[in-house]
């Protein structure tokens, strides 16, 4: 759903779209598209060969059209998408999951990345950053060979399901990890160098720099 928000305390719905038998695990807006993260029922659409998919929608003046299209991706779920310049990174996964390296333009697959649990991807201006599982490994690729760098261990519980995502700052990376809250890594060292836990029960399902400020989506396990 795309909803005006000018009047804050009474936002509008301009444009909807229903997606049949779909899950939608992220969606993130370049120009004039939407893409979307999903894992979908692959017996009905198109004989996929795995549930997880790219889909794009266009968009006509801020409002979703029925100009779709479906790139099929490994393992169960689409995880999360970054886009830069002409190019857009993907990470699918549960097992069997890996970051594929999509052509913006003709949504041809350019490099895929094998890993098993490929869950959030970010961006900076040297490395692509993947983290596997939920706040378990960052895995660091050269951002214009896509060559594989290094690894760094987080050391936080993993499960296999849970939704986890990473924020990039310069050289340091704020991930959601699960029981462990909020970790932030520095990529020169590879030191964790601070946390925010969330309470006894709790968990971090998503965080979000923006300025001054972390924001993180907890939940309950």
């Amino acid at each position: 759903e795309i909803y005006n928000i000018k009047d804050k305390n009474r936002p509008g719905l301009i444009s909807q779209v229903l997606l049949r038998d779909t899950d939608v695990r992220i969606a993130s807006q370049n120009v004039d598209k939407l893409y979307l993260g999903e894992a979908i029922d692959n017996e009905h659409a198109n004989k996929f060969l795995s549930p997880a998919c790219l889909e794009t929608i266009e968009l006509d003046s801020d409002k979703l059209t029925d100009q779709t299209q479906l790139v099929d991706l490994p393992s169960f779920n689409a995880n999360d998408v970054a886009i830069s310049g002409n190019t857009i990174f993907i990470t699918s996964g549960t097992t069997g999951g890996a970051l594929s390296i999509l052509d913006l333009n003709s949504l041809e697959i350019i490099s895929r990345i094998d890993i098993d649990r490929a869950k959030a991807v970010a961006l900076n201006d040297e490395h692509i950053i993947v983290m596997e599982g939920t706040g378990t490994n960052l895995h660091l690729y050269d951002r214009n060979s896509f060559n594989f760098l290094r690894t760094i261990n987080i050391g936080a519980p993993n499960f296999f399901e849970a939704k986890a995502e990473i924020d990039v700052i310069n050289d340091k990376v704020y991930l959601s990890a699960w029981e462990d809250g909020m970790k932030v890594v520095d990529l020169s060292s590879g030191a964790i160098i601070g946390a925010i836990p969330v309470r006894a029960g709790g968990v971090c399902n998503g965080v979000s720099v923006a300025g001054e400020f972390v924001f993180m989506a907890n939940g309950l396990n």
